[in-house]
């Protein structure tokens, strides 16, 4: 199966072809008619085809995709920052889970030649050809995250859909000033005493009964109506203290004059704050020193970049770092895989013998796959810094910007 995915000016496209191994082919268009980034439709388009092959009753597929960061994010290399990209990844494994073979393999956009096409027809919205089929796509596969970006859906169809990472209306709409939206020119003051109009959602937008857009700057809680207490008491809330409680309300644009009571009212009720307060927080093992005795034992191993593309398409470094002479080892790299980590430790055991051990971030090319296979086979003991305490590799974290 080839995949890939479009955005241009009228919309998002995505293009699949599945070949037999006798390389007769099946085409699909795939019109996708909500607001994202192009990384969401060349999911999209990965998502249909796995699909597709389901239903056809396929058992063993090659994946050939020209994004890079699809292709490494689904073949486990690479991590999923965004929200909807883990999302999707997990869609894609589980989907992966039902064939008895699966791989993910990326290939330059030259070789992918047939989707790219299908792609930048279903995007553009032109006519198409006869042999291919069309589907028609008004939801993502996935719920999107609302701390995410990277997609949008209106909540009216026929609203104009802005943008990925804005708020500001499509092609052919006009546009909207949220700062001027609030009081209109030549609107009066709310009179005191009067009531004011309720906000409510229109558009996606939280506006006033005339029509303004509210900011989070303009919002009050009264104190009648009391604080939000959902932002202690959601499954993940943080269960802070008053004062940090009050700050952080404050910090997202709310205020209201009995805050700092009302908090300590709250954190007082709250069941979870009460349960776990007198329990000892600390980690349950002590931290293990690392014993530095003799030149070429303990290294620092890290990844810098991504640099401008160089001679041979490198455009990360490789760092590591003696601990006990300060001794510099890099190398340029172009794939951010557990293989070029291992060769790159392996020549370094070459020259300057087997390492003791290593100390590294949790990054996948280090932490897992053919790199920590390769340690627990030497007899390497991989340490990983801790995310709360990175001071622990801070040495080769130095020499990064050394080499930067």
């Amino acid at each position: 199966m080839h995949f890939d995915g479009s955005k241009m000016r009228l919309g998002l496209g995505a293009g699949i072809v599945l070949s037999s191994p006798k390389g007769d082919p099946l085409k699909y268009a795939l019109q996708i008619h909500f607001t994202a980034s192009n990384n969401v439709a060349e999911y999209e388009a990965l998502v249909h085809g796995l699909r597709l092959a389901k239903e056809l009753g396929i058992w063993r597929i090659l994946c050939y995709g020209d994004s890079d960061l699809v292709v490494q994010q689904c073949s486990g290399e690479w991590d999923a920052r965004d929200p909807n990209m883990a999302s999707y990844r997990f869609l894609v494994q589980k989907l992966s889970g039902f064939f008895a073979g699966c791989e993910f393999l990326h290939v330059p956009r030259a070789e992918n030649e047939a989707s790219d096409t299908l792609a930048k027809i279903a995007s553009s919205r032109q006519s198409i050809p006869s042999g291919v089929s069309l589907e028609h796509l008004h939801k993502p596969s996935v719920k999107p995250s609302p701390d995410s970006e990277s997609i949008y859906v209106p909540d009216d169809p026929a609203a104009p859909q802005p943008g990925p990472g804005t708020t500001q209306p499509g092609p052919g709409a006009a546009a909207v000033d949220p700062a001027a939206a609030v009081l209109k020119p030549g609107a009066a003051e709310p009179v005191s005493g009067a009531a004011a109009p309720e906000p409510a959602m229109h558009g996606g937008r939280l506006c006033r009964g005339d029509g303004a857009i509210v900011g989070p700057a303009h919002l009050r809680v009264s104190g009648e109506r009391g604080p939000p207490h959902g932002r202690d008491r959601r499954p993940c809330g943080h269960h802070a203290a008053s004062r940090s409680l009050v700050a952080k309300a404050f910090r997202h644009g709310f205020y209201w004059t009995t805050a700092l009571e009302d908090a300590e009212s709250l954190v007082l009720k709250c069941e979870g704050c009460q349960r776990f307060s007198k329990r000892i927080h600390q980690p349950a093992l002590a931290l293990r020193t690392i014993a530095i005795t003799w030149p070429f034992a303990v290294w620092g191993l890290d990844m810098a970049g991504p640099f401008r593309t160089a001679r041979g398409g490198m455009t990360h470094l490789l760092v590591a770092v003696d601990k006990f002479t300060k001794w510099i080892e890099a190398r340029p790299i172009k794939k951010l895989d557990g293989p070029t980590a291992v060769r790159f430790v392996k020549d370094i055991a070459i020259r300057y013998g087997m390492p003791n051990s290593i100390i590294t971030d949790s990054g996948t090319n280090f932490a897992k796959g053919a790199h920590a296979q390769y340690c627990s086979v030497s007899g390497i003991r991989l340490d990983l810094a801790s995310v709360a305490h990175p001071q622990s590799n801070s040495q080769v974290e130095r020499a990064n910007g050394l080499m930067a």
